[in-house]
C-alpha cells in the first residue's frame, strides 16, 4: 500500500514544477508544458510498463482521497499566482503564452480530471469538490453529461465526447464541446420531467451552473479588467481542450454494435484505448485504464485494473495526445490497429458461435 501512495505523489509533480515556474520564472513559463508533453512523453518510452493490478481489499482509502481534495487548493492557488503573474507581465508575447499555457495545463490535469473522478462519487463534498475544480474552465456541466451521457453512450454515434474514425481532434474538439453542452441541457431537462418538476426552476443545475460562469467572468472584470477576463477563458479553454483531447485518444474509432432491440451492446474493455505506461498513470490518477473506469465508474482511481482484453495505445496518454494533434500521422498509426482488433473480435465472435 505504501508503495502505490508513493506513486501516487508523482500526481504533484507537474503542478509543482508550474507552480515554481510562475513564481520563479525557471524556464520562461514554459517548463509546465514542456515537462507535460515533452519530458514525460520520452520517459514513458524508456521507463517500463506496468501491468500489475493491486489488492481490491487494498487499505489506505483515506490517504488516496485525500491526494484528490489536496488539488482543489493547489489549482486553486496556482490559478490566482498565474494571474497575479499575467496581469503583472511586461515580458515578451511567448512567455505570456508559457504563462497562460501553464496555468491552463494545471486547470485541465489536476482541476477537470480529478474532478472527473470525484464527480463520479455520490457524497455531497466531493461533487462539491469537482464543481469547484471545473469552474475555472467553464466545465461545470461536464458533470451532467459526463455522468449520464458519456457513460450511457460511449462508442456510439449518440455520444459527442466519442471520436469517430478518421475525425481530426480538431473537428472532435468542435464537436465534443458544443455537443456536450446541449447534450447536459438534455439530460438535465430530462431528469427534471422524471421528478416533475420544471425545467425553468431552482432545481434545473444548468442554470447554477451558467450563472457560475458569469460570476467568475464578472470577477474577473472586476478584478483586473479585460485583461484579466483574456486570462480566465484563455485557461480555461486550454483545460477544456486538454479534456477534450484525452476524450479524444480514449475512444477513437471504436464502435459498439446496435443490436436488434434496438439497444446498443453492452460497454466492453475493447470499447477503450488504454494504456499502462507508468508516469502517465501516476500524473492522471490511473485515467488511463480507462476499460476498467467504464466497466464499473464509481470504482476508486486507485483499484483500477489493467484488463487484458482492452486495446493499448502506442504511446502512453500524454503522448497520444502529442499525436493526435498531427492528423496524417495519427491515422496512420491507428487506423491499422482498429482494424486489426475488429479482425480480432470477429474472429473471436466466429469461434465461440461454432465452439
Amino acid at each position: 500500500m505504501f508503495k502505490e501512495m508513493l506513486r501516487y505523489l508523482f500526481s504533484f509533480l507537474l503542478p509543482t514544477l508550474i507552480f515554481l515556474d510562475l513564481k520563479y520564472n525557471l524556464m520562461g513559463y514554459w517548463l509546465g508544458p514542456l515537462v507535460a508533453f515533452c519530458f514525460i512523453p520520452l520517459l514513458e518510452q524508456v521507463l517500463p510498463r506496468s501491468r500489475a493490478n493491486v489488492d481490491e481489499e487494498m487499505g489506505g482509502r483515506f490517504v488516496f482521497d485525500l491526494f484528490l481534495f489536496l488539488n482543489v487548493p493547489l489549482v486553486l492557488g496556482i490559478l490566482v499566482l498565474g494571474l497575479i503573474r499575467w496581469l503583472n507581465f511586461e515580458g515578451h508575447w511567448a512567455s505570456g503564452l508559457g504563462i497562460l499555457l501553464s496555468t491552463g495545463i494545471v486547470l485541465g490535469v489536476n482541476g477537470i480530471n480529478v474532478a472527473h473522478e470525484l464527480g463520479h462519487r455520490s457524497d455531497t463534498k466531493s461533487r462539491i469538490a469537482a464543481w469547484i475544480l471545473l469552474w475555472p474552465s467553464f466545465y461545470i456541466h461536464f458533470f451532467i453529461e459526463h455522468n449520464w451521457g458519456h457513460h450511457r453512450y460511449v462508442s456510439t454515434e449518440r455520444d459527442p465526447a466519442t471520436a469517430r474514425f478518421n475525425e481530426t481532434v480538431y473537428a472532435f474538439w468542435l464537436r465534443s464541446m458544443w455537443g456536450s453542452w446541449r447534450s447536459a441541457w438534455a439530460l438535465e431537462q430530462e431528469q427534471l420531467l422524471r421528478k416533475s418538476r420544471r425545467r425553468i426552476s431552482v432545481y434545473n443545475r444548468m442554470l447554477w451552473f451558467s450563472l457560475a460562469y458569469l460570476l467568475y467572468a464578472a470577477g474577473l472584470l472586476w478584478y483586473g479588467g479585460p485583461w484579466a477576463l483574456v486570462f480566465g477563458l484563455s485557461t480555461g479553454l486550454t483545460g477544456i481542450l486538454l479534456l477534450e483531447t484525452v476524450n479524444y485518444i480514449e475512444h477513437y474509432g471504436l464502435k459498439r454494435r446496435l443490436l436488434a432491440s434496438g439497444h446498443y451492446e453492452t460497454v466492453k474493455p475493447w470499447h477503450s484505448w488504454n494504456s499502462d505506461h507508468r508516469l502517465g498513470r501516476a500524473v492522471l490518477y490511473d485515467l488511463t485504464r480507462h476499460s476498467d473506469h467504464h466497466y464499473k465508474a464509481s470504482k476508486p482511481y486507485q483499484l483500477l485494473q489493467h484488463r487484458a482484453e482492452a486495446p493499448a495505445l502506442p504511446l502512453g496518454y500524454p503522448g497520444s495526445m502529442v499525436l493526435s494533434l498531427i492528423p496524417p500521422i495519427w491515422f496512420k498509426i491507428m487506423n491499422p490497429r482498429i482494424a486489426h482488433l475488429a479482425d480480432e473480435l470477429a474472429l473471436s465472435s466466429t469461434q465461440q458461435t461454432a465452439s
